[in-house]
């Protein structure tokens, strides 16, 4: 499930213009950049945060937002509650630009959502 060097040029070709992104591709990267911020995404206003304790928190159309997350080779997998009711798991591959993150579904290679850093 480890991103190929072709996938990542193909994410980084349809991440936003002229930015530097890097991937999260370390435990210790992820604890450093992402873990314990709160995340936005500037258009629905749904966020999220990562917790350094493995849970995960944060709403979305005007739900709460529960649940868990590990680290698995290379990409945060989590099992999630929005309002009560799971939802599916995933895992998704997190790259970084500043104060920008941008998540990627399906182990990077499903859709990508971009959320700023509050």
């Amino acid at each position: 499930m480890r991103l190929t060097l072709a996938t990542t040029a193909l994410l980084l070709t349809t991440l936003p213009a002229q930015a530097d992104w890097a991937q999260i591709k370390s435990q210790k990267d992820l604890r450093a950049q992402v873990l314990d911020n709160r995340y936005v995404e500037p258009q629905t206003k749904a966020w999220f945060s990562l917790k350094s304790d493995g849970t995960l928190t944060g709403a979305a159309r005007g739900e709460e937002l529960t649940g868990t997350w590990r680290w698995k080779r290379g990409v945060v997998c989590y099992d999630r509650k929005l309002g009560g009711e799971a939802l599916p798991s995933n895992c998704i591959a997190i790259m970084v630009n500043g104060d920008e993150l941008v998540t990627i579904r399906d182990s990077g290679k499903g859709r990508q959502i971009r959320y700023d850093k509050q």
